[in-house]
């Protein structure tokens, strides 16, 4: 994956990085950082950040989060995590991947990621319902951002079949970013099944 966002939009034009912490590249052999669990039985954590570039954008992660269940089960390099990929082993045959963003002007959604202009109208849309320059009492002028961040959310869940996340087809996961430009911190944990 080049330093380039697939599937990024603000109001400029798309150029968002993805930095997997500690590496300061992307590409196919970055490493995730690991949280204090590993493995997907002690809810494996990984976590990742992305610089985004404008104040507000949406940015694909999915690959990288495809990349943190893969390493959460041990694949080797080059496997995605995304269901329709050939098996190896795994821990577990069900669960989920929690994809959780700690801040509180950006957030995590799943919404579709074969045309660009889906994104295009998720920030135009929600400029609309919260406008910036709406007369708000917060001081630092991201006001719109927090309330944006609430009605977007800080997570998502995503199912885990034979340890890959089952998006439909036209599925992507999306960084929502409505403060920028920042670094964001994304955090992944795989949550084992009960069957």
């Amino acid at each position: 994956m080049n330093r380039q966002a697939t599937a990024t939009w603000s109001r400029e034009p798309p150029s968002a990085g993805f930095d997997v912490i500690g590496t300061g590249r992307s590409g196919p052999g970055d490493t995730l950082e690991e949280g204090r669990a590993s493995g997907p039985e002690g809810g494996g954590g990984m976590r990742f950040e992305v610089r985004t570039t404008r104040r507000e954008e949406l940015v694909d992660i999915t690959e990288k989060v495809a990349g943190a269940v893969a390493q959460a089960f041990g694949h080797g390099p080059g496997r995605t995590g995304v269901r329709g990929e050939e098996s190896s082993a795994h821990r577990f045959e069900h669960g989920a991947v929690l994809v959780f963003c700690p801040h509180t002007t950006a957030a995590v959604t799943i919404n579709e990621n074969a045309d660009p202009d889906v994104t295009r109208d998720l920030v135009d849309g929600l400029a609309r319902i919260a406008p910036c320059d709406a007369g708000w009492r917060h001081c630092e002028g991201n006001s719109d951002g927090h309330l944006k961040s609430s009605l977007v959310g800080p997570s998502v869940v995503v199912p885990l079949e034979s340890g890959r996340m089952t998006l439909g087809t036209w599925q992507g996961i999306y960084l929502a970013e409505f403060d920028g430009p920042r670094t964001r911190r994304i955090e992944v944990r795989v949550l084992p099944g009960l069957g």
